[in-house]
């Protein structure tokens, strides 16, 4: 049986991506996955040049920027951009190259006030990729993913007992 959820789980059929890649394909295509299993992936940025400023969750608390900053997300012209786009770390504070359509005021001046705050406690680097990480207590298990990917996926597949990852 090799295959589930329409990825193979036994073999690198896609020219050197292999299972990660599928399984991150999964993640994106599927919206009602259990909670714990979307928030074990976290977005590492280091360089920002592939990670979405606004639609992938990177920094903070794990919220989209757009969700948590609505009003800024409305007035920025290039609301479509990456990270490394949109601003850059200088001695350890978060510079800024905003596109706005308006200038912010009012409450959304205050949403770039708390944004800043949250983009000056977020380490950025020139030295590297943008990826995916799986974290649980910082630490991978592949004990603890395939516990959360069978609760998760497969439990509604009705596996028995002999369909058991790496076998």
């Amino acid at each position: 049986m090799g295959m589930t959820g329409g990825f193979d789980l036994h073999s690198n059929s896609h020219g050197g991506r292999g299972v990660w890649t599928d399984i991150i394909k999964v993640i994106k295509k599927t919206e009602v996955l259990d909670s714990n299993f979307k928030n074990s992936f976290v977005r590492k940025v280091t360089d920002g040049a592939t990670t979405s400023f606004w639609h992938d969750a990177w920094c903070g608390d794990g919220t989209r920027l757009k969700d948590k900053f609505a009003r800024l997300f409305a007035l920025d012209y290039f609301n479509e951009c990456k990270v490394k786009d949109i601003g850059h770390m200088v001695n350890g504070f978060w510079v800024g190259t905003w596109s706005w359509r308006i200038s912010p005021w009012g409450r959304a001046l205050d949403e770039l006030n708390s944004l800043t705050n949250i983009l000056n406690s977020t380490i950025l680097s020139t030295n590297g990729c943008d990826k995916w990480c799986y974290d649980v207590s910082g630490t991978f298990k592949v004990k603890s993913l395939t516990k959360v990917i069978e609760s998760s996926l497969l439990s509604k597949h009705n596996l028995s007992s002999h369909h058991k990852w790496n076998s």
